[in-house]
């Protein structure tokens, strides 16, 4: 991959008279290392931050952000031209965010970049996302689901119709589930087609579209012109209006097998979120086959952990006291860590199968509760329980499963 700007670009900037700078040598190589040892280092983005004397780079690696390094003010704009030419952006345009991506060659290895600008009080503000296909598992236990969990996700994925549904906040993993699960599907004989916003992994064998605003390709546009591509398997990157769900449901009933998201807090909020949206009961009673739940918990470094002493009193506060069994553990933060405490992420599922009884009552339009009483007496674990297990077992702290489900439970029901 050439990393150097091409000669054209390099000679508009020899001429702007508004872009004070002499391009060398010195640039390329600086953000070629960066980008490298990020991706080595399995970072998830790159945050480049202009501020009123210098330029701070920080990575997020399992869900923190660390500063990494800062740099000389001067060197910014050089940095962002440079990162925006290899994205195809217009260098000129510093006053409107803008959007690309691009293809990055590390060894044998191809690995996409998205990138993303904002003009800022100190300049542009440049974000890199790294996605990597190989940190994509082969298996959704890789991610921390129990066998029989992927085992029932893995069979409603092969059906050929029903809607499947991955549910959870942003960041919690939902994206990675779904090509996870797409990746188990046999590709070379079936027709798989994805609408997302944006295409994060390309998959081989797989038609994959980006929706855009701007020239009026939203998800729904898009879904109606893939019925008419002969599909079998289709993905949705996201349901977000009723016009979305209501093909969604129509096309799971006609013969296909539709995977998706929802922004919501549990399995069962999700059968009542799509009705709020005026999705039919009938039609949704007889369309949605899985819904899975799930959260990303930051894993506790083993090299730093103390006990937590504050972790009884919080629990008690919380009505937990009884649900812990064991001294919980929190970390101080060592070499190993880079100071954060935490080495890894592990996911929780909680997955709701439509049973009889489960369709029976998305008809009559059960409330919240009745569907989740229904739904534990059917074996469903709730994401609390399962991460409550995890902090009895010394993997994550108390405070992180308080955040990432309870408290994101509680907002989600007040918003």
């Amino acid at each position: 991959m050439q990393v150097g700007l091409p000669a054209l670009l390099e000679a508009r900037l020899n001429r702007d008279s508004d872009i004070e700078m002499k391009w060398t040598g010195e640039v390329p190589d600086l953000v070629r290392r960066i980008i490298d040892n990020a991706i080595r280092l399995g970072a998830s983005d790159l945050h480049w931050e202009p501020g009123p004397t210098d330029m701070t780079l920080r990575t997020r690696h399992n869900g923190t952000l660390i500063a990494e390094e800062s740099f000389d003010k001067s060197l910014h704009p050089r940095v962002t031209t440079h990162i925006k030419a290899l994205a195809n952006l217009d260098i000129t345009e510093r006053r409107r965010p803008q959007d690309g991506r691009i293809r990055w060659s590390i060894g044998d290895d191809q690995v996409d970049l998205r990138v993303s600008t904002v003009p800022g009080a100190h300049g542009e503000k440049t974000v890199l996302r790294i996605l990597d296909p190989s940190r994509l598992p082969d298996s959704l236990v890789g991610l921390g689901m129990d066998q029989r969990t992927e085992s029932v996700l893995k069979a409603a994925s092969q059906r050929t119709r029903g809607l499947v549904l991955v549910t959870g906040p942003t960041g919690s993993g939902k994206s990675t589930t779904l090509y996870t699960l797409l990746k188990s599907i046999d590709r070379e004989h079936r027709n798989v087609m994805t609408v997302e916003d944006p295409v994060e992994y390309e998959l081989k064998g797989v038609t994959q579209v980006a929706v855009d605003q701007r020239i009026g390709r939203t998800f729904a546009s898009v879904l109606r012109s893939f019925l008419r591509q002969d599909p079998d398997v289709l993905l949705v990157g996201e349901i977000r209006d009723l016009e979305t769900a209501e093909i969604c449901i129509r096309a799971s009933l006609t013969g296909h097998l539709v995977l998706s998201t929802l922004h919501t807090n549990d399995a069962t909020g999700s059968v009542v979120r799509l009705l709020d949206m005026n999705v039919p009961p009938y039609l949704l009673a007889s369309s949605l086959s899985i819904v899975c739940s799930q959260r990303l918990l930051r894993r506790l470094c083993p090299s730093c952990c103390i006990p937590d002493e504050d972790a009884h009193r919080i629990a008690d506060e919380y009505g937990l006291a009884d649900e812990i069994h064991t001294t919980p553990k929190t970390s101080s933060g060592c070499d190993r860590c880079k100071g954060t405490g935490v080495i890894g992420r592990v996911g929780i599922f909680e997955t709701l199968v439509i049973s009889p009884e489960l369709e029976d009552a998305i008809r009559r339009k059960a409330s919240t509760s009745e569907l989740e009483i229904i739904a534990n007496r059917e074996g469903l674990i709730p994401l609390i329980d399962q991460g409550l297990a995890l902090v009895n077992s010394g993997m994550v702290q108390l405070n992180e499963v308080l955040v990432q489900v309870l408290e994101a439970s509680a907002i989600g029901r007040s918003s």
